[in-house]
């Protein structure tokens, strides 16, 4: 009886995209996409899915320019349109993000606008959160919603 409803609670949470097996190993070098970000002629509707849109700080370096200037990098993937649990976890970064401007690059990227990323990183369910050193190494990965107290120690630690 137990193996039957293991196999069932997996499954339902399959089904509602609940899939925690894509994301680059820690250890592993960072992917230097070219994610899309905010820029002439590119807006909000056209880099996320969150209604309303925010000022887009999340949206305003690519991976590849991080990596390349060898700034630490918090990289998420996540849709808000059908995740409730990536919304929050945009807003809590948004935050994060104005808290720690210039010294690390925010980065958020959603699977129904840039497709092309989610495919190059290989990232099945979400939200996922990376943490990348200078060396452009994934060093914390988060999968599902994180709160404050549990990612930012890990960025203090990039820094």
């Amino acid at each position: 009886m137990r193996k039957g409803m293991a196999w069932f609670l997996g499954a339902l949470l399959v089904a509602a995209g609940c899939n925690f097996s894509g994301f680059p190993a820690v250890g592993t070098k960072a992917t230097p996409s070219d994610n899309k970000i905010l820029s002439d002629g590119v807006t909000g509707p056209d880099l996320c899915t969150l209604e309303p849109f925010t000022d887009g700080v999340l949206h305003r370096t690519t991976l590849k320019q991080a990596l390349e200037s060898h700034t630490p990098v918090v990289v998420m993937f996540g849709t808000p349109q059908h995740c409730t649990q990536c919304v929050d976890q945009i807003r809590r970064l948004t935050a994060l993000a104005e808290k720690y401007q210039g010294s690390v690059a925010f980065i958020h990227i959603d699977a129904y606008k840039d497709t092309r990323i989610i495919r190059e990183w290989l990232i099945k369910g979400e939200p996922w959160t990376g943490l990348i050193d200078r060396d452009g190494v994934i060093r914390f990965v988060f999968h599902g919603p994180t709160l404050d107290q549990e990612i930012e120690p890990k960025i203090q630690e990039l820094l």
